[in-house]
């Protein structure tokens, strides 16, 4: 890993990681909530790990202090405060506790609670007596919010007594939405209940996401709602993300849904309407490629979860999404993708495809999984520090079924333990492919790699055999034409296809997307040798007739650990001077996906 930055982080292919004061290094992401970071695990979408918090200006993290002010900044300042009005009633301040303690224990334990109110009753563990307790709101699931209850609303057994006036709201609500506790509460349901909506000194929290936001100012036209009702709501109006901050401000001052969202409403449910799904398109077009790249967006995160279900997957449909069997989202329409290799491009040349023999479990395409990044800078980092990787080196070819023995290696027991695994992951990959077969047959083969038709390629199932390529560290980089292919790209299926009721095998890696390959493979006319500076790419079969006799000596050098990359590179202007189809880009350009533009084919 690089060392750590300014800001005692270490970023490694877009992902964040921080060294615990305590030992060891863990994946973090930026909580907004919590306005610091949190650990989370690789395949998160959100982090639900502890908050971490900087020691000092060191390189080190760990658990927060025992007590900070929740005004207190952590890992990025507050924004900036309204002036105090002259009725502003002056707000008592409030401190946030940890609830469990990850390296030292929690200084406080829980009495009772939650009550109807929402209040917990806490004891510090120095304390003597059970008297001695304090009255918090669960903040979020790590933290307690120490707040007073308003004077006269607890009995005496340390029960709050229900609120006569704004009884659809509790005091956990009301300190939920506008961060009131104690007497402040009090005024806030006198003056509420009056007037039916907020009091002008009363602001709106602006911690959480939008949606949260949103949701929380919803309780004023749905006051009997709870939150996830109050969230289905909000997804029947199927608001266009420019509307989402003047239906926050609308709700806030007028306490109920305004008419240009309910006319919003009516448009978006009528399937005939014409314009649908004009506006909507127009606001989200422009972000795709960045959600696609990994790369800052305007686009709210939750985004998929402003829209009923039927609308926004006709949405997609409009828009050029499609839907295997698996569930999820691919295009037809990217024109290429890039992959690290340790195959040769005179191997690939030779059996006329690429195989996927990586042995993804299914869930992600329709036929077998074929993983690539839509960045060729990011294809290249994965070749950084290492070349290819080693179990693939225990294999001779592509077609070699279980993986050989290594020459000073005394016993076949790694190849045969090796080859059992392979060959279970091989047969569930292959049921799986079975089972896209059926009423989606004449669906994947148009979208799988564009050779259906064309008899799988057999495999070698020799074992035992002696491997000759272990010491190579030569990786090649792969630009595969997908025009027409099954593409499913990951980060799209994260932010437009995420559904926590069900479970899909997504792509992994931040800009990683899976290719649907047939038992064929993807076709050698579609895959072309890109060279080290990646500024120049040709195709495999153009290569390996610009090498000639010299293509098996070039590739025996390469087996045998030579770094002979500079010969491939010359082999592709080699392509280039002969009058051969070469495609070029700029040096030190950031190439996307989306960026190549393929030859006509006269061309």
């Amino acid at each position: 890993m690089p060392p750590p930055n300014q800001q005692g982080l270490r970023i490694i292919k877009n992902r964040q990681y921080v060294d615990l004061d305590d030992g060891g290094t863990v994946m973090v992401a930026y909580d907004a909530q919590l306005e610091t970071y949190r650990a989370k695990r690789a395949n998160e979408l959100l982090p639900s790990g502890p908050a971490l918090y900087r020691i000092g200006n060191g390189s080190t993290w760990g658990p927060e202090p025992m007590a900070a002010s929740v005004d207190q900044p952590t890992a990025s300042p507050p924004p900036r405060k309204r002036p105090r009005l002259v009725d502003d009633p002056p707000r008592a301040s409030v401190v946030v506790v940890p609830k469990f303690g990850y390296s030292t224990p929690s200084p406080y334990t829980r009495l009772a609670g939650p009550d109807s109110q929402g209040y917990y009753r806490l004891k510090k563990l120095d304390a003597d007596h059970a008297e001695d307790s304090l009255y918090a709101f669960s903040k979020d699931d790590d933290h307690w919010v120490l707040v007073d209850p308003p004077e006269g609303r607890m009995d005496s057994s340390g029960q709050s007594i229900a609120a006569e006036r704004l009884p659809s709201w509790t005091d956990r609500d009301i300190w939920e939405h506008y961060g009131l506790h104690g007497n402040d509460i009090t005024r806030f349901r006198s003056e509420a209940e009056t007037t039916g909506r907020k009091p002008q000194w009363a602001h709106a929290r602006s911690e959480g996401r939008t949606r949260d936001q949103l949701i929380r100012a919803l309780k004023w036209a749905h006051p009997d709602k709870s939150a996830e009702e109050r969230g289905q709501i909000l997804q029947g109006y199927n608001l266009l993300p420019s509307m989402l901050p003047r239906l926050q401000q609308a709700l806030q001052e007028h306490a109920k849904l305004p008419e240009w969202a309910e006319a919003h409403k009516l448009q978006s449910a009528t399937e005939t309407h014409p314009q649908r799904f004009d506006l909507l398109e127009q606001e989200v077009l422009p972000q795709i490629r960045n959600i696609r790249n990994f790369e800052p967006h305007s686009l709210d995160p939750d985004f998929d979860a402003y829209y009923s279900r039927p609308f926004l997957e006709a949405f997609l449909l409009k828009i050029g999404y499609r839907k295997n069997i698996h569930g999820c989202l691919y295009r037809t329409d990217i024109p290429a993708m890039f992959r690290t290799e340790d195959r040769t491009p005179f191997e690939l040349a030779r059996d006329g495809c690429m195989l996927a023999r990586e042995n993804h479990p299914p869930g992600s395409t329709t036929k077998k999984a074929l993983s690539a990044t839509f960045s060729l800078n990011d294809a290249k980092n994965y070749s950084v520090g290492g070349g290819p990787g080693i179990g693939q080196l225990r294999y001779n070819t592509q077609t070699n079924k279980y993986p050989g023995r290594h020459p000073d290696s005394d016993s076949d027991s790694d190849a045969d333990s090796e080859a059992s695994a392979d060959e279970s992951a091989s047969n569930t990959s292959q049921a799986a492919s079975s089972s896209a077969s059926g009423s989606s047959r004449q669906q994947s083969e148009a979208a799988s790699t564009g050779s259906g038709s064309r008899r799988p390629i057999s495999l070698d199932s020799e074992r035992g055999y002696t491997t000759y390529r272990h010491r190579q560290t030569t990786s090649f980089i792969y630009m595969i034409d997908t025009r027409n292919v099954e593409v499913v790209p990951g980060q799209e299926n994260r932010f437009f296809n995420h559904d926590p009721q069900k479970i899909n095998f997504f792509p992994y890696d931040d800009i990683e997307g899976h290719i649907s390959v047939s038992d064929r493979g993807v076709s050698a006319e579609r895959i072309w040798l890109v060279n080290s500076s990646l500024t120049r790419a040709a195709n495999v079969r153009a290569i390996h007739q610009a090498a000639g006799q010299t293509a098996a000596d070039i590739e025996s050098a390469t087996w045998s650990g030579v770094d002979n990359s500079a010969v491939y590179d010359r082999l592709i202007d080699q392509v280039a001077a002969s009058g051969g189809t070469v495609l070029n880009w700029p040096a030190n350009g950031k190439i996307f996906a989306d960026d190549v533009t393929w030859p006509a084919p006269d061309s």
